[in-house]
């Protein structure tokens, strides 16, 4: 996983001798998640087998692979912890989850069927 740091952009207006200045926040974890549903209006929970929450029922999801997008991440998580091979339906939810380290998760979580 590759953490990114603050970034400090300055940006000065042309014809004019005010300068504004961002700072970017670039210190966010790209990850993804999948609610799985089948015929029956059924959510499938997967059981977490690592820290943290170790034990804990959630979906399945994970951070994003280099050049992957949230979609394709979440088919791939999906398949790497169920086996089931997915259909993305759409975006149900998009959060940024702090972490105790002082990172953010910014998940982007996709209803899906088999």
């Amino acid at each position: 996983m590759a953490k990114l740091a603050l970034a400090q952009l300055s940006l000065t207006c042309q014809g004019s001798m005010n300068t504004v200045e961002y700072t970017v926040q670039m210190d966010l974890v790209p990850a993804a998640g999948v609610i799985i549903i089948n015929e029956q209006d059924q959510i499938l929970l997967v059981q977490r087998g690592h820290a943290p929450q170790q034990g804990r029922w959630t979906i399945p999801g994970g951070k994003l692979e280099p050049g992957e997008t949230p979609q394709e991440a979440a088919i791939r998580e999906g398949f790497e912890e169920t086996g089931l091979h997915l259909r993305i339906i759409r975006e149900a939810l998009h959060v940024q989850l702090p972490t105790a380290d002082g990172r953010k998760f910014d998940v982007h979580d996709f209803v899906a069927t088999v």
